[in-house]
């Protein structure tokens, strides 16, 4: 028989798949009724999953409709990108010092199913790829402290992908990221701090850009899967 905890874990993959994966759009009411029902579970781990992932930043509380998936505003991108913006480059550049050989292959692997999921157009494998590419890196550094304080901004990122990212818009030869990525894993297999912390500060400006050019005044020309 499930654990209350692997209940809740499950709730809280399935709740956040629908909302990398479009499904749940932002503003879309987080019924604990509704998903308990849905999950056919009971409504004590959706409620820990809700909880969990309002503390991530992919839901947020409403007056009326108790939790909802999250709409970030212009200001929250812009400070969990230069949070980013200011730690990854730092942890680029521990971990050229200390990655292995065995690092460096698993990283090229991430690139080469980040260009896989590109390729399928698939968001939320997508989505994950590049989670876990940032997250190996800043595990490798060493750093305890800075690896959680980078995988809980990666967690709060992931909204702004989902919502903003172009992988339904650009063309196989436009996408920048898996590229930027290659520039990053060389700098590490080299061992040249400077150049892994450059590469990795090119990549979340590049980012950057994107993110906060778009709009939320035009979320309702996006286009959402269903």
């Amino acid at each position: 028989m499930p654990t209350t905890g692997t209940l809740e874990n499950e709730a809280y993959q399935k709740i956040k798949q629908a909302i990398l994966a479009r499904r749940l759009l932002p503003g879309s009411r987080l019924s604990e009724p509704a998903l308990a029902k849905q999950l056919k579970i009971s409504r004590t781990p959706v409620r820990a999953a809700i909880k969990r992932l309002m503390a991530e930043g992919l839901a947020e509380p409403s007056p009326t409709q108790g939790a909802v998936v999250a709409l970030p505003s212009s200001k929250d991108i812009e400070e969990v990108v230069f949070m980013r913006e200011t730690l990854e480059p730092v942890a680029a550049a521990l971990a050229s010092e200390r990655a292995t050989g065995e690092d460096i292959c698993y990283l090229e692997g991430l690139i080469s199913r980040e260009r896989e999921a590109f390729h399928k157009r698939d968001l939320k494998g997508y989505i994950e790829v590049n989670d876990e590419f940032h997250g190996t890196i800043a595990k490798i550094s060493g750093n305890c402290l800075l690896e959680q304080s980078i995988k809980n901004l990666i967690l709060r990122y992931d909204i702004f992908l989902a919502l903003f990212d172009p992988i339904y818009e650009l063309g196989e030869n436009e996408l920048d990221s898996p590229l930027e990525h290659h520039f990053i894993v060389t700098a590490l297999k080299e061992r040249d701090s400077k150049a892994a912390e450059a590469a990795m500060r090119y990549h979340l400006r590049s980012s950057r850009k994107y993110a906060t050019s778009r709009s939320l005044e035009d979320m309702g020309d996006f286009p959402f899967d269903n």
